[in-house]
C-alpha cells in the first residue's frame, strides 16, 4: 500500500470581518417586499473547488445557513438583512458565518486527508 506523499491540506479559511459592505435593496419574501440590505463579506484563506464543495454540503445538511451565498470566484459571500432587523442582526449572522466557515474548514480538511 503506497502512502501518499503530500501532506493534507489543511484549511484556515476565515471571515474578514474588515471588509463587511452594505448596499441598499428591496428584500422580497412571500408576498411582500421590505427595505433592507445585502452584506458582503470577504474570505481570507484558500477557497478553492474542494472547499467551494464543502461549504455547498455543509450548508445543505444545516437549515441555520441557508441566507448564505458564496462566490468562490470572488472568495466573497453574502446575505441579506431587512432594515427593521437592525445591527444586531448583521452581527449575529456574522457570527453565524463565522460558525458555517469553521466547520466547512473542518469538512474540507478532512476530505483531503481521507483521499488517495
Amino acid at each position: 500500500m503506497q502512502q501518499n506523499s503530500q501532506p493534507p491540506i489543511r484549511y484556515g479559511v476565515a471571515v474578514d470581518k474588515g471588509s463587511l459592505h452594505g448596499q441598499a435593496v428591496e428584500v422580497e419574501g412571500t408576498g411582500y417586499s421590505v427595505e433592507g440590505a445585502v452584506y458582503s463579506v470577504v474570505l481570507s484563506g484558500s477557497v478553492d473547488e474542494r472547499w467551494a464543495r464543502a461549504f455547498n454540503i455543509v450548508q445543505l445538511d444545516s437549515t441555520g445557513f441557508a441566507r448564505f451565498r458564496l462566490n468562490a470566484g470572488e472568495r466573497k459571500v453574502t446575505f441579506q438583512v431587512r432594515t427593521v432587523d437592525g445591527a444586531a442582526r448583521v452581527i449575529l449572522l456574522l457570527e453565524r458565518l463565522d460558525h458555517l466557515v469553521e466547520e466547512v474548514n473542518r469538512n474540507a480538511s478532512y476530505w483531503g486527508s481521507s483521499s488517495g
